[in-house]
C-alpha cells in the first residue's frame, strides 16, 4: 500500500509541474491561452468549495463532465473558434489523461467514448483542438484490454485518427502518426500484436499503390510523391511492428516508388528500406534480398544529390548485411561487385557522402566477408599462384586498398581508406588451418598472410612528418598489432629506436609504435618480450648511463621515457600468454625483482603486468567454455591454463616475499598498487604459504608492538597494512586468533597512542567481521561490545570513521536479549554525524540505519542495564519508535553540540523508516523538533533547518499539515538573516511547501507575521520565473511538441543526502543554467564544412610524383597560417642591377621603435632607474628605508605615456621631441595695455585707450563653423 500511495503521490506531482505551465496564462492577451487557465482556475475553485482533493482522476472527471455539458450547451453545432470553451476543454482534457490509471479509463470508455467520439467532423477544420482530441485517443486506447478494443465508435475513431496521418497540415499529421505509433506499439496483454496492425497495415499499403499510380484522392504527381513521403515516415515509426504477411509486399512497393522521379521520396523510400531490412521480422522476407540488392544496384543515385545518395548506400549497406546473415554464401558471391561499386563513391567531393560509403564499406567488411573467402584467399596467396589471388574475393578487395592508397582520386579520402582498413583488418584475425599441416599450435592469422604489404604502407605514410590522418593510421597499426601479434607485427616495421639501426640521419625510427604496442598487445607469447624487448632495454639502459655521465640531460630523459614505454608492453604480453610455463624463467623473474626494488619508475608497469597475470590466468583456468573454442580463440585449451594456473601458484610465496619486501620500502601513500597485487597473489596462494606469511607478520607485529621506539612504530604501520591484506584469505581459526589479539588490552593496539596503529587496528578489526570470518557466541558478542563501550575514551579522531564501521558491524551481531547495548552505543553514533570527516560522518549515519534496521528486527531492551535507569526493571520490546524514544533523550542534552546532532541524526532515522513509524510518533518529533527552530543558537536552528526539509519531503501532509501554524511563523523569523546562509535553506524550504500544500495553506499560517512579506517576495520571484518560462516556451515550441526535458541534477548517491544538502532554492537553480546556457552559447562557424578544402601541398624542391604516394601530400590546413621562407623579404624593393634590398627612409613606427631601442642600449641602467623613480609601477624608499610605492595618478601616467615617445632622429643627427597639440590658450582683453612691472593699465602711444574696444577679429573664433570666442574679461581661466 506504501508503495501505490508514493506512486500516485509521484504522479500527482508530474500532473502538477504540467499545470503549473498554465495558470500563469490566466492574464494573457491572447485568448487560446487564456481561456484553458481560467477553465483550470474554475475547476479548481469547484473543488476547493466541495473539498475535493486536486487528483489527476478528479480533474478527469470533471473536465468530462464539463464536457459533456458544453456539447449540450452548444448543440446542434458546437463552438470551436479560438476562446470557446470546448477547445479548451479538449487542450486540459489531454494534458491530464496520460496521468489517469488505466482501470478508471476503462471503467469510464462507456461515458467517456460517446462524447469524444462524434467530435472528429466537428473539430476537423480546426488544428488546435483537432490535434487535443488526438492526443485523447493516444492515451486512452494504450490503456484498454483487447476485450474492450472492439467497443462500438472505437475502431471507427482509430480509422479517424490513421486518415490524419496523411493530413496535409504538418502538426496534425505529426501527431496523429505519433499517436498510431503510440496505439499499435501497445498491444493488449497478453498479446504480442495490436488487433488494429492488419487494418492499419491494409490502409497504408492501399495508399502505396495510390501513389504508385499517382491517384491519391484526384492529386497530382508531385502531391501523390508528397503523399508518399508522409507515408514512409509513418511506416519507419512502426517498421518493428510491421506484420509479415504484408511484408513481401510492403518491399516490392518501396522498391517501385523511385520510378517516381522524386529526390525526396526517393531518399525517404531508401530510408524506409534499411528500417525494414535492420528488423527481426525481415526473415520471412529474405528471399526478396537478391531482388532488393539488384535492385538497388542497378539504379545508383547521380553524385550530384547527395542525400538521396546517402539513404542508397545505408540501403545497400543493410541489404548486404541481412543478405550475410541470411545466406553467407550467395552474400559473399555478391560482394566484389558491391564492394567495387560502393568503392568508387569515395572519390566525391560531399564529405556527408564519403562518410556514409566509409560506414558501408567497414559494414561490408566486418559482416559480408565468410570464413570461405578468407580460406580461399590465403591459400592462393600461400601458393604464389598472382592469377589466382587477384580473382580471390579477398584478393580483389586487397589489391583495390593497396591501389587506392596511392592514387590521387583518393586522396582527400585517405581517413575514410584508413578506416576501412581498419575494419579490414579485425576481420581477418581469422586463423585458417592450412591444408598440409597437422591441427596443432596456433596458427597465423589472415592478416599475417594478406596484408603485410598494407601495413608497411601505412607505417610509411605515418612516419611522413605532414601526414595529417596519424590518428586513423594508429588505429590501423593498433589492429595490426592486435591481430597480427607484435612479433609478425615488427618483422615488417622494426623499431628502430638504437642509433646503430637508422638507416641515415633523416631517419627518425618508429618510437612512437610504442605507445601502440603497449596499449594493443596481448594474448600472445611472453618469450617474444624476454627475447626482444628485455636485450633492448638494456641497451636504452646504457645509454641513458653515457647521456647522464656526458651531462646531456636532455638525451638522458629520452631514452629514460623510452625505457618506460619499453616496460609499458609487459601487461600487454602478460595478458593470457600461450608460453607462461617456458617464458616466465628464473632468470627473468629474478630480472623483475632487481627492477622492483632498485627502479621505482618500472614499478608501476610491472605491477600492472602482474595484475593481468593473475586475472587472465585464473578466468581462463576457471572458464566454462569449450576446450576447442577456447583454443581457437586464445591459443590454449583447458588443460594448458590449468597448468598456468598451476604454476603461478607454485611462485606465488617467492612472489609474496618479494612484493612484502617492497610493500615495506615504498612510503605509505603509494601502497595502494602494491597492496593490490599482493591481494591477487594471495587469492591464489596455497593456504600453507598464506599461514606461513600470517605467522612472520604476526610475530613482526607483536615484536614491534610492545614497545614503542621512532624505529619499531613505521614497521608496525606495515604489519597493520599487510593484516588487512591477509584477512580476507585467512582460515577461521587464524582469523579468530587476530581478533583475540586486536582486542586483547595487552596488546597496546586499539588503545593504542599512535593514532595510525590505532586507526589501522580498528580497520583489520572490522574486517573480520565483515568478510564473516570470526564466529563469535553470545557470551563473546557481549564481551566485544563492552570492550568497545569502554574503549571510547581513547579513540583519537583519525580512527573514528573505522571504528564506527565497526560497531556497524558490531551491533549487527547483537543478540536479541541484548539490545540495550544500543542504547549504550548511540550516543557515540549521534555525535558522529557532526564529525569534521565525511567518511565518518558517512559512517555514523550508516550505524543509525544499521541500528535502526537492528531494532526493527524485534528484541527485548532490558532498561535497568542503560546507566541512569538501574532502577528501572521494566522490558521494552524492541521496535522502530523505541528507537526514536531512545535517541530523543539526545535533545536534552547539555551542550548545544549534542542537540544539533541528535536533531540530525533523528532526520535520518525518520527518513529511513518512515514507512514504519506511525503518523502519530511522526506528528509528536515534529511538534518537539520545530520548537528548536525558535532557539538562539545558530547550529541547532540549521539542524532544525534539515529536518523540517526532510518533513516537507517525505512525511504525508496529513502529518505536517497541522503543524503549520507553528512552522510558518518559526520559519519566517529567520527569513531575513543571512548568516549561514539561513535566508537562502529557508526560502528553498518556502518553495518546497507552497508546491506541497498550495500557497492560500501557506499565506494563511503566515498572515498575521510581521514578515509575511517575505512570502509575498517568494510569491512574486516564483510568478515572475514562471512567465519566464511561458514566455521562452512560447517562443522556441510548439504547443504539439515535446516538452525540453529537465536537465537531470547530480545526487550524491545517498537520498537523505540528497534531501538534506541539496540544492537550496530553484530560483538560483534557474539562474545559474541560464547562465550556463548563455556561456555554452557560441557563434556559428563560418567557413566550409570539415572534410573540405583539401589541397595538395609541396614543400620541398625534388618533383612531386602524382602516381605514387599522393597521401602524405595532401592537407586540409589554410596554407596562409604557415610563413614561407623569405616572406618578409617581400615588403623590400630590390635593385634590379645589383639585386640588393632597398630600405625606404619611411619607416613604420614599430621598426622606428625598434631602432631606438637599440640606439639606447648603452643607456640601459640610467633608463631602469629613471623608470623606478617617476613610473607608476615603481617606488621609492623613505628615510627610515620603507618602500613607499607610487600612486597611480593621472599625472604620473600622462608622464609615463610621455617617456614613451622616444625622440626621433633627424638626418643631421639632431633629435626632435615628438609634437603634441597645446592647449588652446583664451584671449585676454587688454592684455597690450598691461604695465610689465606695475599692477594697472598704461596708455601707449598711437593705440586706443585700455578696455576701449572688443575685438573683433577671427582669432577668437574656433575652426569649425559656428565657433565661439574664447575670451576672457576678467584675465582667469
Amino acid at each position: 500500500m506504501a508503495v501505490e500511495a508514493s506512486s500516485s503521490n509521484g504522479v500527482a506531482a508530474e500532473l502538477e509541474k504540467e499545470l503549473l505551465k498554465i495558470r500563469p496564462h490566466v492574464n494573457s492577451g491572447l485568448v487560446h491561452q487564456k481561456t484553458p487557465a481560467n477553465l483550470l482556475i474554475a475547476l479548481e475553485a469547484t473543488f476547493a468549495e466541495q473539498g475535493t482533493q486536486q487528483s489527476p482522476v478528479a480533474y478527469f472527471a470533471g473536465l468530462v463532465t464539463t464536457l459533456e455539458q458544453t456539447i449540450q450547451k452548444d448543440s446542434p453545432k458546437p463552438r470551436i473558434e479560438d476562446g470557446a470553451i470546448l477547445p479548451a476543454v479538449l487542450y486540459l482534457l489531454a494534458l491530464v489523461i496520460p496521468f489517469v490509471p488505466s482501470t478508471v479509463l476503462r471503467s469510464n470508455l462507456s461515458t467517456l467514448l460517446p462524447v469524444v467520439a462524434p467530435l472528429f467532423p466537428v473539430v476537423h477544420d480546426q488544428a488546435p483542438p483537432l490535434r487535443s482530441l488526438i492526443g485523447i485517443y493516444a492515451s486512452l486506447i494504450p490503456s484498454l484490454d483487447a476485450a474492450r478494443l472492439s467497443t462500438p465508435q472505437l475502431p471507427q475513431s482509430y480509422a479517424s485518427v490513421l486518415e490524419l496521418t496523411m493530413d496535409p497540415r504538418p502538426k496534425v499529421r505529426k501527431k496523429a502518426q505519433e499517436t498510431v505509433s503510440k496505439i499499435l506499439g501497445s498491444p493488449p496483454p497478453p498479446t504480442t500484436k495490436h488487433p488494429y496492425l492488419e487494418q492499419s497495415a491494409d490502409y497504408i499499403m492501399g495508399i502505396l499503390k495510390a501513389v504508385e499510380k499517382g491517384t491519391v484522392h484526384g492529386k497530382s504527381h508531385d502531391s501523390s510523391a508528397e503523399v508518399g513521403i508522409w507515408c514512409c515516415t509513418l511506416i519507419k515509426s512502426i517498421a518493428g511492428l510491421w506484420p509479415e504477411s504484408h511484408l513481401s509486399d510492403l518491399v516490392n512497393s518501396v522498391l517501385r516508388l523511385p520510378r517516381l522521379f522524386s529526390p525526396f521520396l526517393t531518399s525517404q523510400s531508401f530510408e524506409l528500406l534499411s528500417a525494414l531490412l535492420v528488423t527481426p521480422t525481415f526473415g520471412s522476407a529474405s528471399s526478396h534480398l537478391p531482388i532488393i540488392l539488384s535492385t538497388l544496384m542497378s539504379s545508383p543515385p547521380s553524385p550530384s544529390a547527395p542525400v538521396v545518395a546517402q539513404s542508397w548506400l545505408e540501403a545497400v549497406e543493410n541489404t548486404m548485411v541481412a543478405f550475410a546473415r541470411a545466406d553467407p554464401q550467395a552474400c559473399s558471391e555478391q560482394l566484389p561487385n558491391t564492394w567495387k561499386v560502393i568503392w568508387n563513391w569515395l572519390k566525391v567531393e560531399d564529405a556527408a557522402t564519403r562518410a556514409a560509403t566509409e560506414k558501408c564499406l567497414v559494414a561490408l567488411a566486418r559482416y559480408c566477408i565468410a570464413p570461405a573467402n578468407i580460406e580461399q584467399g590465403v591459400d592462393a596467396a600461400r601458393s604464389g599462384d598472382q592469377k589466382k589471388y587477384d580473382k580471390s574475393v579477398l584478393g580483389g578487395i586487397i589489391n583495390l586498398c593497396t591501389t587506392s592508397m596511392q592514387a590521387l582520386p583518393y586522396a582527400h579520402s585517405i581517413s575514410s581508406l584508413l578506416r576501412v582498413l581498419t575494419s579490414l583488418m579485425s576481420r581477418l584475425r581469422y586463423r585458417p588451418q592450412p591444408s598440409n599441416t597437422a591441427n596443432e599450435g596456433r596458427h597465423p592469422s589472415a592478416a599475417e598472410v594478406l596484408l603485410p604489404e598494407l601495413v608497411q604502407l601505412v607505417g610509411q605514410l605515418r612516419a611522413e612528418k605532414h601526414f595529417e590522418n596519424r590518428d586513423r593510421a594508429d588505429e590501423v597499426l593498433g589492429m595490426a598489432i592486435e591481430v597480427m601479434g607484435p612479433k609478425a607485427f615488427l618483422q615488417l616495421l622494426p623499431l628502430k629506436i638504437l642509433p646503430s639501426e637508422l638507416d641515415g640521419p633523416k631517419d627518425e625510427g618508429r618510437a612512437f609504435l610504442l605507445p601502440l604496442l603497449g596499449n594493443r598487445i596481448t594474448n600472445t607469447t611472453l618469450g617474444h618480450f624476454v627475447q626482444y624487448f628485455v636485450p633492448l632495454s638494456e641497451k636504452l639502459f646504457d645509454l641513458h648511463s653515457t647521456a647522464e655521465e656526458n651531462n646531456k640531460m636532455v638525451e638522458a630523459k629520452i631514452w629514460e621515457a623510452c625505457i618506460d614505454q619499453v616496460w609499458a608492453c609487459l601487461k600487454g604480453y602478460c595478458e593470457a600468454p600461450t608460453d607462461l610455463t617456458t617464458a616466465f624463467t628464473t632468470p627473468f623473474a629474478q630480472l623483475l625483482t632487481r627492477l622492483l626494488y632498485s627502479h621505482p619508475s618500472l614499478r608501476p608497469p610491472i605491477l600492472r603486468a602482474f595484475q593481468a597475470l593473475l586475472r587472465s590466468t585464473t578466468s581462463l583456468a576457471s572458464s566454462a567454455t569449450p576446450s576447442a573454442e577456447m583454443s581457437q580463440s586464445f591459443g590454449i585449451d583447458k588443460a594448458q591454463a590449468q597448468k598456468h594456473l598451476a604454476f603461478i601458484k607454485s611462485i606465488a610465496g617467492n612472489m609474496l616475499s618479494v612484493l612484502f619486501n617492497v610493500f615495506g620500502s615504498v612510503p605509505s601513500d603509494s601502497r595502494g598498487m602494491v597492496g593490490d597485487v599482493i591481494s591477487g597473489w594471495l587469492s591464489i596462494a596455497e593456504p600453507k604459504e598464506i599461514e606461513a606469511t600470517y605467522t612472520k607478520v604476526i610475530t613482526l607485529l607483536k615484536k614491534n608492538a610492545s614497545t614503542l621506539t621512532p624505529t619499531s612504530t613505521p614497521v608496525v604501520h606495515t604489519m597493520l597494512d599487510l593484516l588487512i591484506l591477509l584477512v580476507p584469505n585467512l582460515t577461521p581459526s587464524t582469523a579468530s586468533a587476530l581478533c583475540a589479539l586486536t582486542l586483547d588490552n595487552n596488546s597496546n593496539l586499539l588503545n593504542s597512542t599512535d593514532a595510525t596503529i590505532q586507526k589501522k587496528a580498528y580497520r583489520v578489526t572490522s574486517r573480520l567481521f565483515e568478510d564473516r570470518k570470526v564466529e563469535l557466541s553470545t557470551e563473546d558478542v557481549e564481551a566485544l561490545v563492552t570492550r568497545l563501550e569502554n574503549n571510547t575514551t581513547s579513540v583519537t579522531s583519525g580512527s573514528k570513521r573505522d571504528r564506527l564501521h565497526l560497531l556497524a558491524s558490531a551491533v549487527d551481531l547483537l543478540p536479541e536479549t541484548s539490545l540495550h547495548h544500543i542504547s549504550l552505543l548511540l550516543p557515540e553514533a549521534i555525535l558522529g554525524t557532526k564529525e569534521v570527516g565525511e567518511k565518518a560522518r558517512h559512517e555514523a549515519f550508516d550505524l543509525l540505519v544499521c541500528m535502526g534496521k537492528k531494532m526493527q528486527k524485534g528484541g527485548i531492551v532490558r532498561r535497568a542495564e542503560i546507566d541512569g535507569m538501574e532502577e528501572d526493571d521494566t522490558q521494552a520490546e524492541a521496535n522502530i519508535e523505541e528507537f526514536l524514544t531512545m535517541m530523543a533523550a539526545g535533545l536534552a542534552g547539555a551542550s548545544p553540540h549534542m542537540i544539533s546532532a541528535t536533531i540530525t541524526s533523528i532526520s535520518c532515522v525518520l527518513f529511513e523508516f518512515k514507512d514504519a513509524i506511525s503518523e502519530k510518533m511522526q506528528s509528536e518529533v515534529t511538534s518537539t523538533i520545530i520548537t528548536f527552530i525558535r532557539s538562539n543558537n545558530r547550529e541547532i536552528v540549521k539542524s532544525a533547518l534539515g529536518f523540517v526539509k526532510v518533513v516537507i519531503v517525505s512525511l504525508p501532509t496529513s502529518v505536517t499539515k497541522p503543524h503549520l501554524g507553528e512552522l510558518v511563523p518559526a520559519l519566517l523569523g529567520w527569513s531575513h538573516d543571512h548568516k549561514n546562509h539561513f535566508k537562502s535553506k529557508v526560502r528553498h524550504i518556502f518553495e518546497r511547501m507552497i508546491r506541497r500544500f498550495g500557497w492560500d495553506v501557506i499565506w494563511n499560517a503566515a498572515r498575521d507575521d510581521d514578515n509575511g512579506r517575505f512570502l509575498l517576495n517568494l510569491k512574486k520571484r516564483k510568478d515572475r520565473s514562471n512567465r519566464k518560462k511561458a514566455e521562452k516556451k512560447d517562443e522556441h515550441t510548439d504547443d504539439d511538441s515535446d516538452q525540453e526535458k529537465d536537465i537531470p541534477k547530480s545526487t550524491s548517491g545517498n537520498a537523505f543526502h540528497d534531501v538534506l544538502y541539496g540544492s537550496e532554492s530553484e530560483d538560483s537553480d534557474d539562474e545559474a543554467q541560464n547562465t550556463k546556457q548563455a556561456s555554452n552559447t557560441t557563434r556559428p562557424i563560418k567557413g566550409k564544412p570539415k572534410g573540405e578544402g583539401a589541397r595538395l601541398r609541396h614543400d620541398d624542391d625534388e618533383p612531386l610524383d602524382m602516381l605514387q604516394g599522393m597521401s602524405s601530400h595532401i592537407t586540409t590546413t589554410n596554407a596562409r597560417k604557415r610563413r614561407q621562407p623569405g616572406e618578409e623579404a617581400d615588403k623590400f624593393k630590390n635593385d634590379e642591377g645589383t639585386g640588393r634590398m632597398i630600405i625606404d627612409d619611411e619607416t613604420t613606427a614599430q621598426e622606428t621603435k625598434d631602432s631606438n631601442k637599440k640606439s639606447q642600449g648603452d643607456n640601459v641602467s640610467a633608463r631602469a632607474y629613471y623608470e623606478q623613480m617617476t613610473s607608476v609601477d615603481g617606488f621609492t624608499r623613505t628615510a627610515t628605508g620603507a618602500v613607499k610605492f607610487h600612486k597611480d595618478t593621472k599625472k604620473r601616467r600622462a608622464m609615463e605615456e610621455l617617456d614613451d615617445d622616444d625622440d626621433v632622429e633627424m638626418a643631421d643627427g639632431t633629435a626632435t621631441k615628438p609634437h603634441h597639440p597645446k592647449k588652446k590658450k583664451s584671449i585676454k582683453l587688454g592684455q597690450e595695455s598691461k604695465a610689465k612691472k606695475a599692477g594697472g593699465d598704461i596708455k601707449r602711444a598711437g593705440q586706443q585707450d585700455p578696455y576701449a574696444y572688443l575685438p573683433l577679429s577671427k582669432a577668437g573664433l574656433g575652426k569649425k563653423k559656428g565657433g565661439k570666442l574664447n575670451i576672457s574679461i576678467t584675465g582667469r581661466r
